[in-house]
């Protein structure tokens, strides 16, 4: 297969292009050709198409070879160029070939034109890729010195006596010089004299073939110190022997002063928090003891030494264990403040109460890297508390008590007013009526009469005062039922809605608990009358569990109970209180909810047998906004 070749013919003999042309496809070839003999015509073929060969004739009539090798020189190109011709002298060959012609060949020797081509050919590709090859290394160089003139760190290479044969202007800027005042100096001149032979025996290792790592202290012209981190590395010549060291330096200057600053700092901090009478602790992620101020051997007997390494919940009583765990889960998903009052252990083995105080420490991407803790003992604290609570629990006893002794006074005079007063009164009655049976005198049958009334009105009295005293419907008929009628005497009486619903479900309640809940009923039910300006009044009984839930609702004035210093002289003063206190000591509690303008709600909840409450602050009576 005939190898393309694209041939510029510079020749005004036609036959003669032709005969080219033969020996070229003799020689394995399938030219594509043009034939030009004017340098109008060779500019126009030059610069429509890149030709790989140019064969040209020395003598034309209106052109010549070296006039067209004259035009191809002028355009920078390196096309082979072949002079091709009759009879020349030597002179003339040699005058051609310094002119930049690559061969020329006798017209009437044409065996040794297709080895010229093949030759030159081979040799055009060569200085391509010489060329090519030169291009990139002049853009890596350009680059590479790009680089270094703008790298951010200083370059500083030395030769094997430890000379400057190069510093970038980044590496100069650091010492304060220019580029060209330390070319040419030792390297140890911008050094202590006493930090010279460690810095010897860095560059001995580079000589070794060994690269290095280090920080280094350099003089400036100015004579400030800079501290600097080197990567040092051995620079080799093309045979690979070492020509000398080449070193990467970065100014930490700044990052040292910041550490040193940091380092005074957490030394003030450090004395400051070993002087503090709070305990200052620190710890990791994973709650693990770094840092124990000398404050814990005062307070819970330990040296900070002894804490080290150990994590917050080894000291933790294991009755507040579970609940120190949930805590600091919480602290690490929030990462905001906490604050736990839990019990510690002290050296000894007892235990201390502790209020902590944590903050979480973050990394610079958030992060949780440990947590700093501030303790103090608030044992006394906790003992006066314990104290209050007893007392508390001593009071709502006695109030409990108190008001059943007072509800079995109220039922035994309203039973001796029933059993004595009311039956003597309708024994009067009756003997009244036989009386005006047998008289006989109009005047005396009036009195009687009279006399008679007025005894009726006594018993009606007397009915009024029982229920009000102490109604027999709650002992006979049960809550629900002494509700209901309690809504309609104080309620209804007074021109007020009253509804009452109930669950239908059966509610065996102790005495105690339907005394106290009948009577808290009362308390509100009289304040609705006094101060709510209601409408509507509800009352509603409903079975939950083995707790019963009295609602109390109505549409009146309301108030503000979420606002601070709320106290119960707001819906009813101490009597209330003193029902909220008393459903406390059962193991029930009461919500009041209220808005003004949007009437009230309280929910009072009992448990339907009686329940002893330990320690007495497991319930308390809740007070929301609705």
């Amino acid at each position: 297969m005939a190898i393309p070749i694209r041939v510029l013919f510079v020749e005004d003999s036609e036959d003669d292009a032709v005969l080219l042309l033969r020996e070229l496809r003799r020689g394995g070839y399938g030219p594509v050709f043009e034939r030009v003999d004017t340098p109008e015509a060779m500019v126009s073929a030059l610069d429509r198409q890149a030709w790989d060969i140019i064969i040209a004739d020395y003598v034309m009539p209106r052109f010549s070879g070296l006039a067209a090798l004259e035009l191809v020189k002028e355009r920078g190109l390196e096309t082979p160029f072949i002079i091709v011709s009759g009879k020349i002298g030597e002179d003339v060959a040699v005058e051609a070939m310094r002119a930049g012609a690559h061969d020329y060949i006798i017209k009437n020797n044409l065996v040794r034109l297709v080895p010229a081509i093949d030759r030159e050919l081979r040799e055009a590709e060569v200085r391509r890729e010489r060329k090519r090859a030169e291009q990139k290394l002049r853009q890596s160089e350009k680059k590479y010195r790009q680089l270094v003139e703008l790298a951010q760190e200083g370059i500083w290479v030395i030769d094997p006596e430890g000379r400057t044969t190069f510093v970038n202007p980044r590496m100069a800027e650091i010492l304060g010089y220019t580029v060209e005042e330390m070319t040419g100096q030792p390297v140890f001149l911008f050094i202590e004299e006493c930090a010279v032979e460690a810095l010897k025996a860095h560059v001995e290792r580079n000589k070794q073939g060994f690269k290095d790592q280090f920080d280094f202290i350099f003089i400036r012209k100015d004579g400030a110190r800079v501290y600097t981190s080197l990567e040092t590395s051995p620079v080799t010549d093309d045979d690979g022997n070492i020509t000398g060291a080449m070193a990467l330096v970065a100014d930490i200057t700044e990052r040292k002063r910041m550490e040193e600053s940091l380092r005074v700092s957490e030394a003030n901090l450090r004395r400051i928090t070993d002087n503090m009478m709070d305990m200052i602790t620190q710890t990791d992620a994973g709650f693990i003891y770094q840092y124990v101020s000398p404050s814990h051997k005062s307070f819970l007997g330990y040296e900070p030494e002894d804490m080290l390494g150990k994590n917050v919940l080894d000291f933790v009583h294991k009755s507040d264990l579970k609940r120190t765990v949930a805590i600091l889960e919480t602290f690490l998903k929030t990462k905001s403040q906490v604050k736990l009052e839990l019990r510690f252990r002290h050296a000894d083995g007892h235990y201390l109460w502790i209020e902590s105080t944590g903050n979480l420490l973050l990394d610079d991407g958030g992060r949780v890297t440990g947590a700093i803790f501030e303790k103090h003992d608030i044992t006394e604290r906790k003992m006066a508390e314990m104290k209050v609570k007893t007392y508390e629990m001593k009071l709502r006893s006695l109030a409990a008590k108190l008001s059943l002794a007072e509800e079995r006074e109220r039922r035994r005079i309203a039973s001796d007013i029933h059993d004595h007063i009311g039956q003597s009164l309708a024994v009067a009655k009756m003997e009244l009526g036989a009386l005006r049976k047998s008289l006989s005198s109009t005047a005396l049958i009036k009195v009687v009469e009279e006399i008679k009334d007025l005894v009726e009105k006594t018993i009606q009295y007397t009915r009024s005062l029982t229920f009000e005293i102490s109604p027999p419907i709650l002992y006979e008929l049960g809550f629900e039922a002494a509700v209901e009628w309690l809504g309609e005497q104080i309620i209804e009486k007074r021109g007020i809605r009253f509804h009452f619903e109930d669950d239908g479900q059966s509610k065996p309640l102790d005495d105690e608990i339907r005394v106290i809940l009948f009577t808290a009923v009362r308390e509100l039910l009289m304040n609705i009358v006094k101060h709510a300006q209601a409408r509507t009044a509800l009352v509603s009984v409903r079975k939950q569990g083995q707790n019963l839930h009295v609602r109390v609702e109505d549409d009146g004035s309301g108030f503000d109970a979420s606002e601070k210093g709320f106290n119960f002289s707001k819906i009813g003063g101490f009597g209330l209180f003193s029902v909220c206190e008393r459903l406390k000591h059962m193991g029930g509690n009461m919500e009041i909810e209220s808005m003004p303008g949007r009437g009230t709600v309280i929910t009072m909840k009992a448990p339907l047998k009686r329940q002893k409450v330990c320690g007495g602050d497991t319930i308390e009576c809740k007070i929301d906004s609705c």
